[in-house]
């Protein structure tokens, strides 16, 4: 049975590639979700660990 991927931001389940964030060159990231980062950025930065649990939550 296969290892289930959470973002390490918000913790969201990350099911297949489709929810993995990107890093600045284009790869996937292994630790967060395209919720939280792409281009290899947060996507909002300045967000605590609650709230980004409640916008995961929402998804």
């Amino acid at each position: 049975m296969a290892k289930k991927a959470f973002c390490q931001s918000c913790g969201m389940p990350i099911a297949d590639d489709s929810y993995k964030g990107t890093q600045a060159n284009g790869e996937f990231s292994t630790d967060y979700c395209i919720y939280c980062y792409m281009q290899g950025r947060f996507i909002q930065p300045e967000l605590t660990f609650d709230e980004m649990v409640e916008i995961g939550q929402k998804v």
